[in-house]
Formats: C-alpha cells, sequence, structure tokens
C-alpha cells in the first residue's frame, strides 16, 4: 500500500492536551489514513467508504486544506495509477465536497497542469488516460469559478438556469459554447477509457477494468446535466438567433448527443455500472424530433424571407410603373409644349400677311431682333427637349420645357404686337 512520504509538519506539531486539539488531531489521522488508502498503487477502483470520509472531512472543516496538505506529499509522479486514483479521489471532492473546495483546488492548479504534462509526454497507458483527466479537472474548476450559480455537482433548476442565462443572447451564446467545451472533456475522458478497454463485458468484472471505469461513474453524473441544460440553451438560441447562425451550434450539438447515447449505451451494458448508477437512456427518436423542430423553425424562417422578398419585388415593380407613367405624362406634356410652340410660329408667319402688320412701319433693328427672339425661344426649346432626352426622364415642376413655352409666348407676343420698341401704326 502506498503511504504519504511526509506528515505535514502542522500536524506532526500538534500535541494532545486540549480537547479541540485532540479532536484536531484524530481528524488529520483519520484523513490520513483514507486517503492513503483511497489513493494508492494498487490497480482497483477507490472504496467508497475511503472517499466518503474524505469527502465528510471537507465538510468538517468547510474546505479542503488538509486534503491537499497530504495530497501535495503523494509521489505521483513515480505511479501512473497513483496519479490516475488521485485524479478520481479530486473529482469525486470537487462534485460532493463543500463548496469552498473549489477554491481551495484552483490554488493548486499548476500542481495538476503539472501531473497531466508529466504523463502526456510518457508513453504510458494509464499515463495518458491521466493527461485527459487533468484537462477535464481544470476545466471543471475554471468553469464553476466563472459561473458560481452551478456547483461542481452541477445539478440547479431550470429557474436558476434561466437566471444564469439571462436575456442577453450573447451571455446565452457564450455559456452554450463553454458546456459544449465541458462535455467535450467528459465525452474524450470516456472514449479514451473504453479504447484501452477489451470490448468484451467480462473486463468490467476485472480490478484492472474497474480501475479505469470507476471514474465514468463521476462522468456519467455530469454529462447527464450537462446535456440536459444544453437542450435548455438551444431552444433558447433559436427563439433569439436565425438557425442559419446556429448551424455550427447544432452540429455540434448533435456530434456530442451522437457520442453521449454511444456512452451511455456502452456502460449499460457493463455489469459494473449496473450496480453503482442508474445510466439514462438517450433514444434516437427525441434528438430527430429536436431536429424536426428545428427543421420546421428553419423552413418557417425562409417562407417568411421569401414572403418579405416577394413584398419587395412587388413594390419596386409599383414603384416602376409609377415612374414610368410619370415619364409617360412629361413626354406627353412635352409633345403638347413643341406643338403649341409650332403652332405660335404658324401663326406668327401667317400675321405676316396681316394688313395691319404690313400697314405698321418699324425701324430695321427692331424687326431683326424680333427675329432673334423668337429664334433663342425655338434654340431654348429645342435645348430643353436635348436634356429631356439624356436625362431618360422629365425634369419636374418648372421644367426647361414649361418656361421655353412661356418665353415662347411672350415672343410671340412681342412679335404680333410690336413689344417695348415703339411702332407707327395707321389709325
Amino acid at each position: 500500500m502506498n503511504s504519504i512520504k511526509s506528515v505535514p509538519a502542522r500536524v506532526l506539531s500538534r500535541r494532545p492536551g486540549h480537547s479541540l486539539e485532540a479532536e484536531r488531531e484524530q481528524f488529520d489521522k483519520t484523513q490520513a489514513i483514507s486517503i492513503s488508502k483511497a489513493i494508492n498503487t494498487q490497480e482497483a477502483p477507490v472504496k467508497e467508504k475511503h472517499a466518503r470520509r474524505i469527502i465528510l472531512g471537507t465538510h468538517h472543516e468547510k474546505g479542503a486544506f488538509t486534503f491537499w496538505s497530504y495530497a501535495i506529499g503523494l509521489p505521483l509522479p513515480s505511479s501512473s495509477i497513483l496519479s490516475w486514483k488521485f485524479c478520481h479521489v479530486l473529482h469525486k471532492v470537487l462534485r460532493d465536497g463543500h463548496p469552498n473546495v473549489l477554491h481551495d483546488c484552483q490554488r493548486h492548479r499548476s500542481n495538476i497542469r503539472e501531473i497531466g504534462d508529466l504523463w502526456g509526454h510518457l508513453h504510458d497507458r494509464y499515463g495518458q488516460l491521466v493527461n485527459v483527466y487533468t484537462k477535464l479537472l481544470l476545466t471543471k474548476i475554471s468553469f464553476h469559478l466563472k459561473h458560481p450559480q452551478f456547483p461542481a455537482g452541477l445539478e440547479v433548476t431550470d429557474e436558476v438556469l434561466e437566471k444564469t442565462a439571462g436575456t442577453d443572447v450573447n451571455n446565452i451564446f457564450q455559456l452554450t459554447v463553454e458546456m459544449f467545451d465541458y462535455m467535450d472533456c467528459e465525452l474524450r475522458l470516456s472514449e479514451s477509457v473504453f479504447r484501452q478497454l477489451n470490448t468484451a463485458i467480462a473486463v468490467s468484472q476485472m480490478s484492472s477494468g474497474q480501475c479505469r471505469l470507476a471514474p465514468l461513474i463521476q462522468v456519467i453524473q455530469d454529462c447527464s446535466h450537462l446535456y440536459h441544460y444544453t437542450v435548455k440553451l438551444m431552444f433558447k438560441l433559436h427563439a433569439c438567433l436565425p438557425a442559419d447562425t446556429l448551424q455550427g451550434h447544432r452540429d455540434r450539438f448533435h456530434e456530442q448527443f451522437h457520442s453521449l447515447r454511444n456512452f451511455f449505451r456502452r456502460a449499460s451494458d457493463m455489469l459494473y455500472f449496473k450496480r453503482l448508477i442508474q445510466i439514462p437512456r438517450l433514444p434516437e427518436g427525441l434528438v430527430r424530433e429536436k431536429e424536426a423542430a428545428l427543421s420546421q423553425e428553419q423552413q418557417r424562417g425562409s417562407r417568411e424571407t421569401a414572403e418579405l422578398q416577394r413584398q419587395l419585388a412587388d413594390k419596386e415593380s409599383q414603384e416602376q410603373e409609377l415612374r414610368r407613367r410619370l415619364v409617360d405624362e412629361q413626354f406627353a406634356v412635352l409633345r403638347a409644349t413643341a406643338t403649341e410652340a409650332q403652332r405660335i410660329l404658324r401663326d406668327a408667319v401667317a400675321k405676316l400677311d396681316d394688313p395691319l402688320h404690313l400697314r405698321c412701319t418699324s425701324s430695321p433693328d427692331y424687326l431683326v431682333s424680333r427675329a432673334q427672339a423668337a429664334l433663342d425661344a425655338v434654340s431654348a426649346l429645342e435645348k430643353g427637349h436635348a436634356q429631356y432626352l439624356v436625362s431618360g426622364s422629365g425634369i419636374g415642376d418648372g421644367s426647361v420645357e414649361d418656361r421655353t413655352f412661356g418665353e415662347m409666348r411672350a415672343r410671340r407676343a412681342q412679335v404680333l404686337c410690336g413689344g417695348d420698341p415703339p411702332v407707327s401704326c395707321p389709325s
């Protein structure tokens, strides 16, 4: 049996003489014995009674100070089995120990990481499992420190989950990602353990197999809660975001669901788990129902998008029709203006033979100026017509054509009636 190399000086320095000191000394002794018996080099699962005493000890002293005082003295680098069982006990302590255990473990993150990195670089079967297990433990500590609403045992009501997620879609999105990461670490450990075990069911009855399988009880407990929470959060996300935005989340959830269902199915086939824990079953129809609901929501969103696009196309068509009518009306006004201008010119020419004009005496300069004014009006009309053709649409109110038409009428009056310059007409 493995024994602790050195008992902490704090424990050795204690002397009986006072009832409290005697009680503390007895507590330290009991914890030391329980830790030594729970975490040893024997390839056998941790005995529940020893782990239970360690957990009760954390509630007694409201923390894991004593546990870590002895744990850091264990020769973990010398034995991968010892390190594996240490991780298992630490997982139990985190889940079922006093809430202050989490902060005590945070202070020893470097110890956990170092032992995982050490065995990760060695070609040892248990060592590879230790490397995966330490990553799970570090993820667990980080998650629960960041989200203290979730105890390390992961058991909360739906009301607490709703309150923790809140109404900010960004917080819900991030919390879902962190739970996916948490679940990935749990599933990675279970897959690593099953890879090392023979597929025969009888392996779960061997001590070597049970030593590897024992920590999966805590993994099953964690995963069952994480799965429930991710389902709730996924529905909250789909109520706030478009289905296309959450395609990555759905793919990840689908992958984890199949891995989790396979894990639970394999575990339920092993006799070792049947007498220790009730394993949830995840029927395939459940995920199909959820996928169908999500698919219907996506289709509904697509239909709404198509309807909005159709309405937009209709409005654009109506706008084009109104624009076409406006162009036609303005073109009709232009043609009417040109026709009126032509009529004015014809009237002016016809009036030249009028006896009134023949009997009028005007200076040549005045007659030239009147003719030039008529030509200027025609030029202005042609310019307005050219601008209309270039723009492809009407000029609008106060257009060049309208102004030209007005000028043409004024020129016509001046040409026919003599305008401002003095004119000598017979009475």
